[in-house]
């Protein structure tokens, strides 16, 4: 007999009871849910509990469940809004996991059987049951674990999945043409080595000695080298006569003397009249340096007088004069 199922225990158990329904318990009931599969596919353990043993799982719709439910009530069926969405994983064995390699499992192309979603499986499973009459009418109210997935095997389901899945791989495995040959590559694994030179670095020898590369490149013979100077050589530069050197004024005579006569005389033969007056116009050399080392002679004459007396006051205890003009004092 078939009947209407209804999931869990739910109140209307207790409220049909107070209704005056008949409710008869039967306890845990060895049944088999009925499992329509819509996606098929293999899916991996954790690394810890299974090493990433394989494993396939089957998403399916829970159709309802067959069973010996007394009464001579044999299957029920959910409505439509009562079925539920639930996976199973079926777990292989050992042997079927080798059956399986062989046929190509960890070939990433491996393909599910189209079978496994066009049939409806038996998933075995203990139901707690309770049957309701009321009025004459039976009703099978069916609980079991709602949150985790269902878990099987060939042993407890007595399906041998194994054996419907294809051999999906060639005989002999070409690694080289996998490796070489594929269309988006253009390498050919043929090789002509060289010998190498005696000079070169062997590799993959045992022992070998590394010589330093002595060769200089034409940058580095372009570059000025520095002197290093040490704190010996540093005391014999005569500072002084640097300074004196660099930023002493020449002397008219030693303008004059850095002057190349016949060069001036040549280009003078050369220039025109006109332009020879203007030369002739051309402040010279000494001039220049008279110009612009002339200094009031009135005025250093002074600032030497104001030295002098500053220094004989200072001797004979005097306050220092404050202007130059002032009367010079009695000795």
């Amino acid at each position: 007999m078939k009947l209407v199922g209804f999931t869990g225990y739910d109140f209307n158990v207790n409220q049909l009871e107070s209704l005056g329904a008949t409710i008869t318990h039967l306890g845990k009931v060895q049944s088999s849910l009925i499992a329509t599969p819509y996606k098929a596919y293999i899916e991996y353990g954790s690394y810890d509990e299974t090493r990433y043993r394989p494993y396939l799982v089957l998403d399916t719709e829970i159709q309802g469940a067959i069973g010996d439910f007394s009464n001579g009530i044999t299957e029920f069926r959910y409505r439509d809004e009562d079925k539920l969405l639930r996976s199973v994983n079926y777990h292989f064995t050992d042997d079927e996991l080798g059956a399986l390699a062989s046929k190509g499992l960890y070939n990433p192309n491996f393909e599910i059987p189209e079978l496994f979603t066009d049939t409806d499986f038996e998933i075995p499973i203990d139901l707690d049951i309770y049957l309701v009459n009321m009025n004459d009418k039976t009703m099978v109210y069916a609980s079991y674990d709602m949150i985790s997935d269902l878990q099987t095997d060939s042993k407890h389901s007595g399906y041998d999945l194994a054996q419907y899945f294809e051999k999906q791989v060639q005989d002999t495995y070409d690694i080289e043409h996998e490796l070489y040959h594929e269309d988006e590559y253009s390498y050919e694994p043929n090789y002509d080595y060289q010998e190498e030179t005696s000079n070169d670095l062997e590799l993959n020898q045992g022992d070998y000695e590394l010589i330093p590369d002595t060769s200089t490149s034409k940058y580095e013979e372009e570059q000025e080298v520095t002197p290093i100077i040490d704190d010996q050589d540093v005391a014999k530069i005569d500072l002084d006569k640097i300074i004196a050197d660099s930023y002493r004024v020449k002397s008219a005579v030693e303008e004059f003397g850095s002057v190349d006569l016949n060069e001036t005389l040549d280009s003078f033969k050369q220039l025109t009249g006109e332009d020879r007056e203007a030369v002739e116009d051309e402040e010279t050399i000494v001039e220049k340096h008279e110009r612009e080392n002339e200094t009031n002679v009135e005025d250093v004459t002074k600032d030497l007088d104001k030295g002098r007396l500053d220094t004989e006051s200072m001797r004979h205890g005097f306050s220092l004069s404050p202007d130059i003009e002032q009367d010079e004092p009695q000795y």
